[in-house]
């Protein structure tokens, strides 16, 4: 996909960063749709309990994760460069952000059970000024590209912290 309208794409940077847009793994419609499940799990204890129809009233909430999953995955793209990740996302109104890395604080990747079945891990990126919950939170991305995204952004932190020390020290300096 391209860039949204306006959007300039920047040099290419080293081999580890690239300017298309990408999408996460392929079993992130399996990992969100277990979450959603998971959700609908007290629905389904009602539906079960309750008796007649409990097959529609179960059968009708599983449909609806899937086809959100699917498209949840289909309208959820991000583009990670040098100096910024921009994340698209969004079924009906879309939405994007961009965070440049000079303003991260912290990249931190998690995997849960789900996820080292999958194979897959969830990154949040932290940034000054976002509040207590990550500003991005890129969900089942594979392990390597997770990896990535992780040096990348953590790299745009440290050179950050670099600056922050080096105008520091310059200022002190008489």
């Amino acid at each position: 996909l391209p860039p949204p309208a306006g959007m300039p794409v920047g040099s290419p940077g080293p081999a580890a960063t690239d300017t298309h847009w990408r999408r996460r793994h392929a079993a992130s419609p399996i990992v969100n749709g277990l979450d959603m499940v998971a959700r609908l799990t007290p629905l389904a204890i009602v539906a079960v309990f309750n008796g007649g129809g409990a097959g529609l009233l179960l059968i009708l909430p599983l449909a609806v994760v899937a086809v959100s999953s699917v498209l949840r995955h289909l309208r959820y793209t991000y583009l990670l460069e040098t100096d910024r990740l921009t994340v698209r996302s969004g079924v009906f109104v879309q939405q994007q952000r961009t965070i440049p890395a000079d303003r991260v604080q912290q990249v931190s990747v998690h995997r849960k059970l789900r996820h080292l079945v999958l194979g897959v891990a969830d990154v949040s990126i932290e940034s000054a000024g976002a509040g207590t919950d990550p500003e991005v939170r890129l969900s089942s991305l594979g392990l390597e590209e997770a990896e990535r995204v992780r040096a990348i952004m953590s790299a745009g932190r440290r050179h950050n912290t670099t600056s922050t020390a080096d105008q520091a020290a310059a200022a002190s300096t008489p």
